[in-house]
């Protein structure tokens, strides 16, 4: 690719962020729809549970006492540290792709983590790293994707 083109492909990725950005921190959420915040944490307790197993052969369990916390000290944590702000940046972007009626297919989400399987190369299968990544992760890749192309349209950038 040329230098141009290059330049072109930084410029729009930083005006998309920065409308992203921009649109988030102007956001505010006033209630956390309860079912939304258990999905969330459950995907987000899943991958942590694996990530454990995996690299250090430890439970959960173990991670939270390891960690001086209980039960509910690491919930409250995840909830804090993790969930809600992720939900805070999520929810103003399902927001407008609701209001464009748009909507993140299965399949795209599907080609998504293939697109990431071949560009990983080796041996990585899609199945890989659907498991490592989880699915959440993609759909919130394409919710920013889209929303980015949406805010671009509306923008007037000079």
């Amino acid at each position: 690719a040329s230098l141009k083109a290059y330049e072109d492909d930084v410029k729009d990725r930083a005006i998309k962020g920065y409308l992203l950005d921009t649109v988030i921190d102007k956001s505010s959420v006033k209630d956390y729809p309860k079912e939304d915040v258990e999905t969330l944490k459950a995907e987000l307790t899943k991958m942590l549970e694996k990530n454990l197993s995996s690299y250090y052969g430890m439970t959960l369990d173990n991670y939270i006492s390891q960690s001086g916390m209980t039960k509910e000290s690491f919930e409250k944590t995840l909830l804090e540290e993790q969930v809600y702000p992720l939900m805070g940046e999520q929810m103003p972007l399902y927001a407008i792709l609701d209001k464009e009626k748009i909507e993140i297919t299965t399949e795209e989400v599907t080609k998504k983590i293939n697109e990431t399987a071949k560009e990983i190369g080796g041996d990585v299968t899609a199945e890989q790293v659907k498991e490592y990544y989880g699915e959440y992760y993609f759909e919130n890749m394409l919710v920013s994707d889209k929303v980015a192309e949406i805010l671009k349209e509306y923008a007037n950038i000079k």
